[in-house]
């Protein structure tokens, strides 16, 4: 029989190929037809059992935050210059601290990882919010220090949101 090391031993087949189990992959690949139709099935499915609403017009004279989250009883988060947390009870929380170089691909991405990572952590929906907010802008306010407000990505400001450690 072959030796180990040799390469037709049963040890080393091909350089270095282990003979045996394989970890089994359970993924499969549905082709863009099926997922096309089990998403729609299923939005069908929260629609008729009101679990979501279908607006077919809508049209507000000029986006304006507040009314929208007075309007379907949502807080909204408006990314911008001064951040804006709206709720729907009337108040409207505005964020100073953040920087013209956080206007770059990702970064509401970021923001919206944040306020994930805060509700999953059980906070309250306006408290993530707002944390959020904050958390996001000292981050980038850090990263703008550290690269340049020209030259800040998105990851620059994930990079820095270990900002009380």
């Amino acid at each position: 029989g072959a030796r180990i090391g040799d390469i037709n031993s049963p040890v080393l087949v091909g350089g270095g190929r282990v003979f045996g189990p394989r970890p089994r992959d359970y993924r499969f690949k549905l082709n863009k037809k099926v997922k096309d139709l089990a998403r729609k099935s299923a939005l069908s499915y929260k629609a008729l059992n009101n679990q979501i609403t279908v607006v077919e017009d809508f049209t507000f004279e000029a986006p304006k935050t507040k009314e929208f989250a007075k309007e379907f009883g949502v807080i909204v988060v408006l990314k911008g210059a001064n951040t804006v947390v709206a709720v729907p009870d009337g108040r409207v929380f505005i964020n100073v601290n953040g920087n013209p170089g956080m206007a770059t691909a990702g970064s509401g991405d970021v923001l919206a990882g944040i306020i994930v990572s805060l509700l999953a952590q059980g906070y309250s929906p306006l408290t993530a919010a707002k944390s959020a907010v904050y958390l996001h802008g000292e981050a980038g306010d850090k990263a703008a220090l550290k690269y340049g407000k020209t030259s800040m990505v998105a990851s620059d400001i994930i990079t820095e949101l270990n900002i009380f450690g």
